[in-house]
């Protein structure tokens, strides 16, 4: 069998194949050293081949399993990484959002309570005991001058009396502008109609007057917002007798 296939190889071309057959079968039998070949049988004898080393490695996971160990191995320390930074970072954006709506809601608070603070302020008229007596209402005798004693009655939560002080506040400062003549026993209607050549002083005064008469001679409760309306009014107010003077 195998001498026919060498017999094809090394002379295809010949007719007669028999006889290439046994030329080629008393050539390998002069050859009795060739390991992979049976004279006897005319066959081909197999070879005990010893394995070798990495046919046998080329076989095992351990190499793929290794490299995946690893990877997963390191992608582990990543990927716990990566989620501590996430978790950092949303900390640090919800921190920054929580101070700044607490910023936003101080300086709200700020202009609520000191928003006359930091404006220019007039000439603030002295109020001594003589022109207390000259207001059109008895109020609490203070150290402080009469815009101060509002906002301090508005800080502590008592809107009534800061109405009280901030009206007070307004006919002191008209009177101090000529605008007015403060004069004991006069009603709230004539320092109005003094202000009739005046009317965005007049409309000023008159918003703080109803609100003042309501809580003064009403009774009524006044509520923050109706409170901050009036004092929100006052920037307005001075600026007003600014352009007097």
């Amino acid at each position: 069998m195998l001498s026919g296939c060498l017999v094809a190889w090394v002379s295809p071309q010949d007719a007669d194949v028999d006889a290439s057959v046994r030329a080629a079968r008393e050539v390998l039998r002069d050859k009795p050293d060739l390991p992979w070949y049976d004279p006897d049988r005319d066959a081909i004898r197999r070879v005990s081949v010893p394995p070798n080393e990495d046919d046998q490695r080329r076989q095992s996971r351990w190499a793929s399993e290794s490299v995946a160990e690893r990877a997963s191995t390191e992608a582990a320390p990543r990927s716990l990484f990566w989620q501590i930074m996430q978790v950092l970072a949303w900390t640090i954006l919800g921190a920054l959002l929580i101070a700044i709506m607490w910023l936003l809601v101080w300086a709200a608070r700020r202009m609520d309570v000191g928003g006359l603070a930091h404006g220019k302020i007039i000439d603030r008229a002295t109020v001594g005991p003589e022109r207390m007596e000259d207001l059109p209402m008895a109020i609490p005798p203070t150290d402080q001058d009469l815009l101060a004693a509002a906002r301090a009655s508005y800080e502590a939560g008592d809107f009534g009396m800061a109405i009280i002080y901030a009206y007070a506040h307004q006919l002191v400062e008209l009177d101090h502008h000529h605008a007015i003549q403060l004069r004991k026993g006069k009603t709230n209607r004539q320092y109005l109609r003094e202000l009739r050549t005046r009317p965005r002083l007049r409309e000023l005064l008159r918003d703080t007057m109803l609100v003042f008469e309501a809580v003064f001679f009403g009774q009524h409760t006044l509520s923050r917002p109706q409170f901050e309306r009036c004092w929100e009014n006052l920037d307005e107010f001075h600026r007003q007798l600014e352009q007097l003077a």
